[in-house]
């Protein structure tokens, strides 16, 4: 009985992720979730003053608040009172992310260019050269039309050096090396492996999108079904906040909605090889994996920190952002944040590595005359978009005196004039 080979390389997955590393150091003594606020008028004062390394890392800690909920005009004294969880479970959250934050909103990094003010929204992107991918694409078809193993081996491995080449990095709306950018850089980078599954985070009911494919496949291969995939299927990713919404009274603000999702989109390279163009559909299984992640954020978070925060950055540009909206610059003095406090500069590396991964997976089955044997190759090659906005739309008054009785508690609290910050029972 002679044998019959069929090989079937399933090609370019390629996932362009748009869009956004944690520390061992001890917090403030605290109850895991408990309640704490601190005022930026005497943070200001002590930034200013701090000779002390202890104290300035907990002061650059954002006070030990690690799940901030929102601020309260302290119109008395002329302050903004932040509050929010201290949780020891979670990364820190960092005073200069709030002040990058704040100075997006206020525009200060917006571009003046021919009399035009551009803005752009916190995010980042890793980007592909195009030409890259129009010699993975060559590569591709080399793949589709050889029957050879050694031969199919031998242009796999060059299918990895293309994809290996590097990526080019970009930070939108905030400077590039900031801790805020590299914290963005770094959950992108991360998303293409989980994409992959070259890393695969112990959480029930996650699958990367090459698993999700792989399992396709093989059930379609084992029923004798026709492979309904394309050679060349790229998806792009990126984070986007979800329904955002704010709760509000006179002085105080409660971020009641903060959520993220991942989103996707199928992408084709243009004729002339130099841009991929969005088609405005979802593929379906990208799609299924993107939906899986935006349910399951939070338990991978709980594996992978980093997603914790860029929770946590998406929560300070929510904060800015209705900062900004309700104008609260009219009543303190933002001078310091937006002018004066130095962000320190984080070595962010402007390209990354591309990646790739390859799956296999054989079928014999037995013919007439023949066995047929099955391989296919499953390779894949490796954004965030912090667009938030504060309107009318995602405002919701409190109605039933909560936050009110919250800004009380809180501000009653305060165990002295010039008290830094305190929990509240």
């Amino acid at each position: 009985m002679k044998s019959k080979h069929r090989f079937l390389f399933v090609g370019m997955m390629l996932t362009i992720l748009l869009l956004v590393q944690s520390y061992a150091l001890a917090l403030p003594a605290n109850d895991q979730g408990a309640q704490r606020a601190f005022s930026l008028n005497e943070l200001q004062k002590r930034l200013k003053t701090v000779n002390s390394p202890e104290i300035s890392k907990l002061l650059s800690l954002f006070c030990g608040i690690t799940v901030v909920d929102g601020y309260i005009l302290d119109k008395k004294n002329h302050d903004i009172v932040l509050f929010g969880r201290v949780d020891t479970r979670l990364p820190f959250m960092h005073t200069e992310d709030f002040v990058v934050a704040l100075r997006n909103a206020w525009m200060k990094y917006a571009e003046f260019k021919d009399n035009t003010w551009y803005y752009s929204f916190p995010g980042c992107s890793i980007d592909p050269d195009p030409q890259v991918l129009g010699q993975l694409n060559t590569q591709t078809n080399e793949l589709m039309k050889n029957q050879d193993i050694q031969a199919i081996d031998d242009q796999i491995g060059k299918w990895h050096d293309i994809c290996a080449q590097p990526q080019t990095v970009r930070v939108l709306g905030i400077p590039f090396e900031t801790h805020f950018g590299d914290v963005m850089v770094e959950a992108d980078y991360l998303m293409k492996r989980l994409v992959d599954g070259s890393v695969e985070p112990a959480v029930d009911g996650f699958s990367s999108l090459m698993n999700l494919t792989k399992t396709k496949l093989e059930q379609a291969v084992i029923a004798g079904k026709t492979l309904n995939l394309g050679i060349c299927s790229m998806n792009r990713f990126w984070f986007y906040p979800g329904e955002n919404q704010y709760t509000y009274n006179d002085n105080t603000v409660s971020l009641s909605q903060c959520p993220i999702t991942l989103l996707t989109e199928s992408q084709y390279l243009h004729s002339s090889g130099k841009s991929l163009v969005g088609t405005g559909k979802t593929d379906s299984l990208a799609q299924e994996f993107a939906s899986r992640f935006t349910l399951l954020y939070g338990d991978i978070a709980e594996k992978e920190p980093i997603y914790y925060e860029l929770e946590a950055l998406f929560r300070l540009v929510a904060l800015a952002k209705v900062m900004n909206y309700n104008e609260i610059d009219k009543t303190v003095k933002l001078d310091y944040w937006l002018e004066n406090f130095s962000v320190a500069e984080i070595k962010v590396a402007p390209t990354k590595k591309g990646l790739s991964r390859i799956e296999q997976f054989e079928h014999r089955r037995e013919l007439e005359d023949s066995i047929e044997i099955i391989k296919l190759w499953l390779p894949t090659c490796g954004g965030v978009g912090i667009e938030i906005e504060a309107n009318e739309q995602n405002m919701v008054r409190d109605t039933e005196g909560k936050l009110q009785e919250l800004e009380e508690k809180i501000l009653q609290s305060r165990p002295a004039e010039d008290a830094l910050f305190w929990d509240v029972n």
